[in-house]
């Protein structure tokens, strides 16, 4: 398990941000500021988009939502901040394509195609 920075032992490195925050105090090193998500996802990290204009959520989950997020992020060597980054492009991917009558999502599970679609 890494410690953040400014504590004793081994620390794991954190991305630079392509738009850093505007002061020390703004910068969590808890926090990763880049990553897979962002890289797939241009449309939601624009690069003209005006530094400082990064926005900060907190988001209550439930203790079983909590350790699915924090094996997701295991499994693939990032961080949390990155897996909520991916189920945000994930979920902008359907819901486009479910309001597009000419695209669908597809699937293949034990040979057989699946549709993915919200269910609200």
């Amino acid at each position: 398990m890494w410690k953040p920075t400014n504590q004793p032992g081994p620390t794991k490195p954190v991305p630079p941000h392509p738009y850093p925050p505007a002061t020390n105090a703004d910068y969590d090193p808890a926090v990763s500021y880049g990553g897979t998500a962002a890289a797939a996802s241009p449309q939601l990290n624009k690069p003209d988009e005006a530094p400082g204009a990064s926005k900060r959520i907190n988001v209550i989950f439930s203790a079983a939502q909590y350790q699915l997020l924090k094996s997701l992020a295991e499994r693939q060597s990032i961080s949390i901040s990155d897996v909520l980054r991916q189920a945000l492009s994930l979920t902008k991917l359907i819901v486009d394509a479910n309001e597009n009558p000419d695209e669908r999502i597809l699937i293949e599970r034990k040979g057989q195609l699946q549709e993915i679609r919200l269910v609200r």
